[in-house]
């Protein structure tokens, strides 16, 4: 299994978060395959952590949620560690198919 890493800079990456609202950050993710053999990514569920401007956070306990065809078996989610926050996501694959999704973390601090 490969990890592909694009992300190489040596500066501290900021946060992967919601696009439409930028206080919302992930928290976790969770993948959804097409429960045969080879595993592929079919499906991507984020959930998320509403980060205030005093560094105090809200749990989101609802997720958005990507899925394509043949969606069939949902895995369990992982989380970043509590008070922490993703700053990117890591891929997995094998030849040209992508068949993991993990996160890297950091703590939540004030904007």
């Amino acid at each position: 299994m490969v990890t592909w890493d694009k992300c190489t800079t040596t500066s501290a990456n900021k946060t992967v978060g919601w696009m439409n609202n930028s206080n919302i950050k992930v928290r976790g993710i969770q993948v959804c395959t097409n429960n045969r053999s080879n595993k592929r990514l079919k499906g991507i569920r984020l959930y998320g952590l509403a980060i205030h401007n005093d560094g105090s956070y809200t749990i989101k306990n609802s997720y958005k949620e990507f899925k394509r065809a043949n969606c069939r078996k949902w895995h369990r989610a992982v989380f970043c560690p509590r008070e922490q926050v993703a700053t990117k996501v890591i891929i997995k694959s094998t030849s040209n198919e992508i068949n993991g999704l993990g996160l890297a973390c950091r703590k939540v601090q004030e904007s």
